[in-house]
């Protein structure tokens, strides 16, 4: 994912392009964290449906993602 900006000046543009890296992390970030929750949740959905599948492997890919982005991850009471 990439972002594009351009500002209504020179300027504005120029400081735009000096954030371009951190924008881009960002944007990353949230593509990464969102697709990811989205398996998981397909994958919970699903789970009858495929063999020897383990539930609690998505609560650890949750984990190390909150680990990841520094947020302190829900407490889990059933595992």
């Amino acid at each position: 994912m990439t972002t594009m900006s351009l500002g209504s000046t020179l300027e504005e543009t120029e400081k735009l392009l000096q954030n371009k890296e951190e924008t881009e992390k960002t944007g990353l970030t949230k593509v990464l964290t969102l697709s990811t929750n989205w398996l998981l949740e397909i994958l919970s959905i699903g789970k009858s449906e495929i063999p020897l599948y383990d539930l609690k492997w998505n609560f650890d890919v949750l984990r190390k993602i909150f680990k990841i982005i520094g947020a302190k991850p829900p407490k889990l009471s059933f595992f």
